[in-house]
């Protein structure tokens, strides 16, 4: 059976995810979407890759700016 982790540990992962998760609150809306955005040219790029054929629905979008 694997060893748990240690109370250090747990707690210094969990400090890390609340760092990280204000510093996302923090984002303006615009910055938030360009994110989501680009995470979905990666995601097609990757479909593309593995020979997939996304759907017309699933191909990124420029949006006008």
């Amino acid at each position: 059976m694997p060893a748990r982790p240690t109370e250090e540990l747990l707690e210094s992962i969990y400090a890390s995810k609340r760092a990280l998760h204000a510093a996302y609150r923090a984002l303006s809306l615009p910055e938030k979407v360009r994110q989501v955005m680009e995470l979905q040219r990666i995601d097609y790029a990757l479909r593309l890759q593995r020979g997939e054929t996304p759907e017309w629905w699933q191909r990124p979008w420029e949006p006008d700016e």
